[in-house]
């Protein structure tokens, strides 16, 4: 008899939107774990004194870690506000893979918008392009811009409202922010 997987790794798994891009930007690296993290082949990035690798994470593929017994210590220890309040009881596991399907659905939307959007600053900079162009549109193409922004507008939302802790919603716009 196997055990059960604990509720949050099982919700985890198939997610990603830690490691895909979709929550952050980059994630932060403490000394300790630089070795690890280059031994990833991760690169370190520097900016204002805080050290980082960039996301979308090139060892996240089909819904999981490549390197996942050897991952490093910011992707051990992350927790995304869903995880941390299915863990507390504060909500049921299919509520959360419901909420985990409905943001994967958004980020496919707007990544057919625009396949380079996959971050938060990019999909800021996404917004800010469609915000300036639906000026200019009319008809038909005023209509499609302004679908791409709602989506956009639904997704960050959603991540605002039960993936992102509030420490990371008031970080999230920059390119390095203090998350995973």
């Amino acid at each position: 008899m196997t055990a059960a997987k604990p509720a949050g790794e099982s919700i985890c798994i198939g997610c990603g939107l830690c490691c895909d891009g979709t929550l952050h930007a980059t994630a932060t690296v403490q000394p300790p774990d630089e070795a690890r993290v280059t031994a990833a082949g991760l690169e370190i990035g520097e900016e204002r004194g805080r050290r980082f690798f960039r996301q979308p994470c090139p060892h996240f593929s089909h819904g999981s870690c490549s390197i996942y017994s050897a991952r490093p210590g910011v992707c051990r220890t992350y927790r995304c506000a869903l995880l941390e309040n299915l863990e507390a009881g504060k909500i049921g596991e299919s509520d959360a893979r419901e909420k985990i399907a409905t943001a994967k659905g958004l980020v496919a939307a707007v990544r057919k918008i625009d396949a380079d959007a996959v971050t938060p600053p990019q999909r800021t900079a996404l917004a800010a392009r469609l915000n300036a162009e639906l000026r200019e549109l009319d008809g038909a193409e005023r209509e499609r811009a302004a679908k791409a922004l709602l989506q956009i507008a639904m997704l960050e939302y959603l991540l605002n409202q039960h993936f992102l802790k509030k420490k990371d919603q008031s970080v999230a716009a920059e390119p390095a922010n203090n998350a995973a």
